[in-house]
């Protein structure tokens, strides 16, 4: 038997060829959309001019964004030879790139044929995110992601996965963490809000995480830790987890030796110098470690632990006396021998200004001659005979400041200069170079004040002009006198006084309706400037508060009263009233044809019941005064007679009881003469 020239594979692919050569067998139709959302639905219509298998099948595929089918996207299958139509979603995950650039088209299996293509435009939001760390992080270190959207609307919302994980809580465009782990996988899930509100997925960023490590550095002495003071010795510092390039920085007594960055560095000491190295790791993710007092690394320029070249530990200082100028001062130098290695006569050599002063060898100094400025140290020498070493301990030097003299004052004020009897008063002392802790004497008219030794003094049982002062004792140093003296405060003490005030009324009290009366204030003990209300009918006069007030508008038995507030001081009671004067006000009634000598009428204004009197100046055949009482209409709303006893007439009238309130005229008729006045009830 022959061998097959074709295999069924290498068929297949020449019917394919054939099929797209020579036209296509299968047209998408031309009334598809050509724009659609991310997550959309996309239906394609197409027809085809053969006959396909009944096992065949209908591929709806998308390709990439550059129109390529090379890995194509299924969007719909159609398990049967139904020809139209496809119906499928579009992917999110197409961050929003548009036509020209993706393409789709039908695929036949059975037979195979592949369909002319339709340019379609892909919408929805994009989503990138990057990190703070370029993707590598040390464990623990703090790492931000940041999301840029576009497409995604106004308000889009955000969810970050961490190894396919949605984590709680982070809902905006950023996301911080710490606690990355190494190959942690990091990417953001944006919602937009636009025209296309489809999920995007941002790229997804693979963390490496690298564990932190100790970095730190031995140092070496030669020839010894021991040796003795001024020997010339070398230190050698040997990293660990360094790095390929570490740098180093050499410190003495805490201050950088410029140039010194290597990794020995060779000089002289004496004690208590101490010397440490700063070595900088090159490695990523080292952290400071300490191991014993002479080794020390960082990946930083934190200031490191000192290494003592030395094991002794005797100590000198100086004490610091307050210098004053003009004064001999004595310094002394204080040590201590904590090894027990102390020779029997020790050493001291006394230095100003670093340069040692002649004959200053002794454990004190005395001297009278410094100035502000200069600097003053002793050097203590110690024998070791363990080491057959001398030891110069220098103490730290002291500035001079030289303090001129000071005078002390004082000076105090008083919470009032002026009080009534048995009032309490305070004083207070202020001082000036009294130093921190001054003694104090207060005195009253140059006598001192039994417990008076604060710097505050009340007293309720001053007199009449005492005078109050204090002496103040300074502890400051540098005194040019102890103590000084205030100025006394003298203090008036007022006796009480009882206030009383009178009222007096120009032209008097008897008076005819409308006219001008002045009452006046006079007051006693009421101060320099009293203040004044006014009364009427025992009610406040507004604006009547002057010593005087006038008025023409009183009526029969009104009650003129006044109150005073005295401001002199020491009154009690500070406010009285004056007895109040009572005006007699006779109405002016017109007398007709000289009938009616007199007339009283009162009150006026009332509340419909007034009494009139009055009499009459000759004799009448009537026997009665007639009444009349009319509203201002004119209309007569009540009448009634008086009888005379003699040549006078009284009566109290009541008006009926409906009466209103308002203005009304009354008439007195007698023998055919008639007096008239007008009236105010009141109700």
């Amino acid at each position: 038997m022959k061998k097959a020239l074709f295999s069924l594979g290498t068929l297949f692919a020449l019917l394919f060829a054939f099929s797209t050569s020579y036209g296509s067998v299968i047209t998408i139709g031309g009334s598809t959309p050509t724009s659609y959302c991310e997550s959309g639905t996309i239906s394609v219509s197409f027809s085809a001019t053969t006959t396909f298998n009944s096992y065949n099948n209908f591929y709806l595929e998308l390709s990439d964004a550059s129109g390529s089918f090379s890995s194509p996207t299924t969007l719909a299958i159609n398990f049967s030879s139904t020809v139209s139509p496809l119906s499928g979603t579009i992917p999110n995950y197409i961050n929003n790139i548009t036509s020209p650039g993706h393409t789709i088209r039908i695929r036949s299996t059975s037979p195979v044929y592949i369909s002319d293509t339709l340019a379609i435009a892909i919408n929805g939001p994009a989503a990138a995110i990057t990190n703070s760390s370029n993707n590598s992080a040390c464990f623990d270190s703090t790492v931000t992601f940041n999301v840029v959207v576009t497409g995604g609307g106004t308000s889009p919302t955000y969810k970050w996965v961490r190894n396919s994980n949605i984590i709680s809580g982070a809902t905006s465009s950023t996301y911080t963490t710490n606690l990355l782990a190494n190959r942690d996988i990091v990417y953001c899930l944006v919602t937009g809000n636009g025209t296309c509100p489809a999920t995007a997925y941002s790229n997804m960023d693979t963390m490496t995480v690298t564990t932190t490590q100790n970095s730190y550095v031995n140092i070496a002495i030669s020839p010894t830790s021991s040796s003795c003071p001024g020997a010339t010795i070398t230190c050698t510092a040997t990293p660990v987890n360094g790095g390929t390039s570490p740098t180093y920085q050499w410190v003495k007594n805490g201050v950088i030796i410029p140039g010194a960055t290597a990794s020995t560095y060779t000089g002289t000491y004496y004690f208590p110098d101490t010397l440490n190295c700063i070595m900088i790791s090159s490695l990523p993710c080292t952290v400071p470690f300490t191991i014993g007092r002479d080794t020390w690394g960082l990946p930083g320029t934190q200031p490191a632990v000192a290494m003592p070249i030395s094991t002794s530990y005797d100590t000198i200082g100086i004490s610091s006396p307050i210098i004053c100028a003009g004064t001999i001062d004595t310094f002394y130098a204080q040590y201590s021998n904590n090894n027990g290695y102390l020779n029997a006569t020790p050493a001291f050599q006394w230095q100003k200004d670093g340069v040692n002063i002649p004959g200053a060898t002794g454990v004190q100094y005395i001297t009278s001659s410094l100035v502000t400025g200069d600097t003053l140290a002793c050097i203590l020498i110690i024998s070791d005979p363990r080491s057959n070493c001398m030891y110069p301990y220098r103490s730290k030097p002291i500035v001079v400041q030289i303090q001129p003299p000071v005078t002390p004052s004082i000076s105090i004020a008083a919470t009032a200069d002026s009080i009534c009897g048995g009032t309490p008063i305070t004083f207070y002392a202020h001082s000036v170079n009294g130093g921190n802790t001054p003694g104090f004497r207060w005195l009253k008219n140059g006598v001192n004040i039994p417990g008076g030794t604060d710097s505050v003094y009340t007293s309720s049982a001053l007199a009449n002009n005492d005078h109050i002062s204090c002496v103040i004792t300074s502890n400051a140093s540098c005194l040019s006198v102890p103590s000084a003296t205030s100025t006394a405060i003298p203090v008036t003490v007022n006796p009480p006084a009882v206030p009383t005030v009178s009222i007096t009324a120009t032209p008097g009290i008897n008076i005819t309706a409308g006219t001008s009366v002045t009452f006046t204030a006079a007051p006693v003990n009421g101060g320099n400037a009293p203040v004044y209300q006014w009364t009427l009918n025992a009610i406040p006069i507004s604006g009547a508060t002057s010593a005087s007030y006038t008025t023409s508008a009183l009526a029969n038995n009104n009650i003129i009263g006044l109150i005073m507030t005295s401001n002199m001081p020491c009154v009690s009671p500070a406010t009285i009233s004056a007895s109040p004067v009572s005006v007699k006000v006779t109405e002016g009634i017109s007398n007709l044809g000289g009938t009616i000598a007199t007339t009283d009428f009162y009150p006026n204004p009332n509340n419909g019941t007034f009494t009139i009197k009055g009499a009459v100046a000759v004799a009448h055949s009537e026997h009665e005064v007639k009444v009349y009482i009319l509203n201002m209409l004119g209309q007569t709303i009540f009448t009634d007679a008086i009888s005379l006893t003699g040549n006078t007439f009284s009566k109290q009238l009541t008006l009926p009881a409906g009466t209103a309130s308002g203005m009304y005229m009354m008439h007195l008729t007698i023998d055919g003469a008639t007096s008239s006045m007008k009236f105010t009830v009141n109700k």
